[in-house]
């Protein structure tokens, strides 16, 4: 009865999980005593340092001081690195830990950290950037001139804008020609005087100048003033190619107040 009774209690599920468990339990101590006795025989069996088998269960502890990439600093200290206080360089920095140091001397825009030779390079360079700029914009400003010149030089005669534009582009050369007196009284700034009906005492000084150059003559201005006409008429007899009158005269340019020499 009672051996019956056991047989049926082993072959209930509870049973049967019982047993199988043990003999689990049971290989796990077999095979840790033999690998422990075993596997490394060279090793001290009481030294608690070895790598065994642990019959306790101990929770692993990540290495914080340990990364894929490297070491990282230990960060329970601050460490102040005294830098010599220069116009280069930051008078200290603070590092976190041994192995790290922040950066000492950081080149930036203003040159603040640079030394004396980069220094100098960027200067050259900054200066060599801006003489290349001055000179495509010359070359531009060369360029649109040189076309304005030869659009205006087809002309016989221009407006105040476009005086005012030659004279700004200093690509024309203005010629007053009123007599003497009225030229002294007030004229357009940097212009020659040679009076239309005594041209021929000033031919000296007009073979001095070369013949393609642009010539604008002015006198007093509007229809009244005819010295202009007549002066530029004299200059293209003598060889001027490029001879054009100022139709506005003292008088536009007065009233737009540009600038006037006496």
């Amino acid at each position: 009865m009672t051996d019956d009774t056991s047989t049926k209690q082993q072959r209930t599920p509870l049973g049967i999980a019982w047993r199988e468990a043990r003999a689990i339990i049971m290989i796990s101590l077999g095979i840790m005593i033999c690998y422990n006795i075993f596997a490394a025989p060279s090793i001290d069996i009481f030294d608690t340092s070895a790598v065994r088998l642990s019959w306790i269960y101990k929770a692993r502890r990540h290495d914080t001081a340990a990364t894929a990439g490297g070491l990282l600093p230990d960060t329970s200290t601050t460490t102040t690195i005294a830098v010599p206080a220069t116009a280069d360089t930051a008078p200290a920095v603070k590092a976190t830990g041994p192995d790290t140091l922040a950066p000492i001397a950081t080149i930036d825009t203003a040159g603040k950290g640079a030394s004396a030779a980069e220094l100098k390079a960027r200067k050259d360079s900054v200066e060599k950037a801006r003489l290349e700029a001055k000179r495509i914009i010359d070359s531009a400003t060369k360029a649109r001139g040189t076309g304005v010149l030869d659009k205006v030089a087809g002309m016989k005669e221009i407006s105040t804008d476009i005086a005012k534009q030659l004279f700004d582009m200093k690509g024309a050369m203005f010629i007053d020609a009123r007599p003497e007196d009225h030229y002294n009284e007030g004229h357009i700034a940097g212009a020659m005087n040679v009076y239309a009906d005594q041209w021929q005492t000033s031919i000296p000084e007009l073979i001095k100048i070369p013949k393609d150059r642009l010539i604008v003559t002015y006198c007093g201005g509007g229809d009244a003033c005819e010295l202009s006409h007549e002066l530029a008429d004299h200059l293209r007899d003598i060889g001027f190619k490029k001879v054009v009158v100022y139709t506005g005269g003292i008088k536009d340019w007065t009233a737009k107040n540009y600038p006037l020499t006496k």
